[in-house]
């Protein structure tokens, strides 16, 4: 661990992401006023659903490489201000108490199956400013919860995109097509799923999608953190 990391730490001690209080990150009754996702949802890709049919972006893609998808919350509120804090504060200890709720998740959809968690990767350049992957946090939560081999090694970001806040559907696609790239072993026949921490329009989690099943997975599922929809 990094002295930066340890001094932010001591002095981000588990503090309430609700109410605030000092002690642990979550109350139990706290718990409560946290945006969940629950049912109706899409049982494709997770989406809260309005009505019988999924119209979000990441079911209607034209070519869809993941078989399956699921969020804990909704990017709102207290969540989303978490999600924050852990991406660009440095406040790491929360992808503990925050990957044990995506493993909630993952039993409830029987995902125990999967053979590997690959979290979606940074860009080598955005790694050695951040010092750690916020999706590789929350992977390594999730291992420990649900007993799933984890590889954080062999899915790379071989080109370095902008930043996907503002783009449009197309556009996001765009950009992070061919992003990415399988430097390990045969995946055939393995159930793979992705980890990352926001879900909006898929296209990021679509495009590890590709290469997983172009290195031969059977499936490809993805588990985030929180869902960003917009109607």
């Amino acid at each position: 661990m990094k002295l930066t990391g340890i001094l932010v730490d001591f002095f981000f001690p588990p503090r309430c992401l609700v109410c605030g209080k000092l002690g642990q990150w979550l109350h139990p009754d706290c718990r409560k006023s946290l945006p969940y996702i629950s049912q109706p949802y899409c049982p494709v890709c997770g989406a809260p659903l309005n009505g019988s049919r999924c119209y979000s972006a990441l079911c209607n893609m034209p070519s869809r490489y993941l078989d399956a998808a699921g969020s804990v919350f909704m990017h709102t509120g207290t969540i989303r201000q978490s999600v924050l804090k852990l991406k660009y504060r440095g406040v790491r200890a929360l992808a503990g108490v925050l990957g044990a709720e995506m493993a909630v998740v993952i039993n409830r959809q029987g995902w125990q199956d999967s053979d590997l968690l690959v979290p979606v990767p940074l860009h080598s350049t955005h790694l050695r400013k951040r010092g750690y992957n916020q999706a590789g946090l929350l992977a390594q939560s999730i291992r420990v919860v649900c007993k799933l081999k984890l590889d954080e090694m062999h899915l790379v970001r071989v080109r370095q995109t902008r930043s996907q806040v503002g783009l449009g559907l197309y556009e996001r696609a765009e950009n992070v097509a061919n992003a990415f790239e399988w430097r390990g072993a045969s995946l055939a026949g393995k159930n793979i799923l992705l980890v990352d921490d926001v879900c909006t329009t898929g296209a990021t989690l679509n495009a590890c999608g590709t290469v997983l099943k172009g290195a031969g997975a059977n499936l490809v599922r993805a588990i985030t953190l929180t869902r960003e929809v917009k109607h």
